[in-house]
């Protein structure tokens, strides 16, 4: 049941769009930066991991772009998915032959992995694309200070892993690219759990990417009113910013036990 759900969500239109929307920023933030620095002196050139996509200065506005309409992309894959099967009465044959908490299972298994893979494999094409055209270490460097005194210029102890950066920037960035598909997957998740309680309402169906894009506008303005940002997601998503590794594990979990909570609720009135 899991590998024929996700064979038949990875041909869906909602997986090919959302994959393809990441692809092109990847691709587009790589042609941007490779573009910035045609003709440009060697002193100026930095590093591959600077010039990767969450890190570039040149792709800041893309950038700001992509995590804007991060939440609302994370969603559409699981969300369509199980709104497409209770539109055309599909859901109702696959839990008579194997049963309502098999069928909410496979969802929910091939949701993370196929959510996942979609929001990770772009971010990586983009590193290894930077690794194959920039130097490890940067030129800027060259007529300047060492490598260790510039990062450690900009070193702040308050930033989220801010030392990985000095030391193992490519980990760093590998690690950034995990977080985005952790919590890309724990966002689709909790659209699974507010699609099952639609049942067959077309229009709150569609709206669900919308709605719960519209969760997080108004969670976002909420934590930075009250200066709790470091709470929030967004601040362990973008680079340079407050953090730390137990504010991490703390939202990690209060973000599982949400998702758990709706989905437990949703499958039992989805099955009544």
């Amino acid at each position: 049941m899991i590998k024929a759900d996700i064979y038949n969500n990875a041909r869906s239109m909602g997986f090919r769009m959302v994959f393809w929307i990441y692809m092109i920023f990847s691709i587009a933030a790589f042609i941007i930066c490779v573009n910035a620095d045609v003709d440009t002196h060697y002193q100026f050139i930095r590093s591959a991991d600077e010039n990767f996509f969450l890190m570039g200065t040149e792709t800041t506005f893309l950038f700001k772009v992509f995590t804007v309409l991060f939440p609302l992309t994370s969603c559409i894959i699981a969300s369509q998915s199980l709104f497409r099967d209770i539109r055309s009465n599909r859901s109702v044959t696959q839990i008579q032959r194997c049963g309502g908490g098999e069928y909410i299972r496979a969802k929910i298994f091939s949701d993370i992995i196929l959510t996942f893979l979609c929001t990770t494999i772009p971010l990586m094409v983009n590193l290894i694309l930077c690794h194959l055209i920039y130097p490890s270490v940067g030129y800027d460097t060259e007529w300047g200070d060492t490598r260790y005194n510039i990062g450690a210029c900009s070193y702040e102890s308050s930033r989220f892993i801010d030392l990985l950066r000095m030391e193992h920037s490519t980990l760093y960035n590998i690690i950034h690219i995990l977080l985005f598909g952790a919590f890309a997957v724990l966002i689709s998740l909790l659209a699974v759990g507010i699609t099952l309680y639609i049942r067959d309402r077309l229009i709150i169906g569609y709206l669900v990417p919308v709605i719960v894009f519209l969760i997080f506008a108004v969670l976002d303005a909420l934590f930075m009113s009250f200066s709790m940002d470091r709470w929030f997601m967004y601040n362990y998503l973008l680079p340079n910013y407050d953090g730390n590794l137990l504010h991490l594990f703390v939202i990690l979990i209060l973000w599982i036990l949400l998702d758990g909570l709706v989905i437990h609720y949703g499958r039992a009135f989805f099955e009544k």
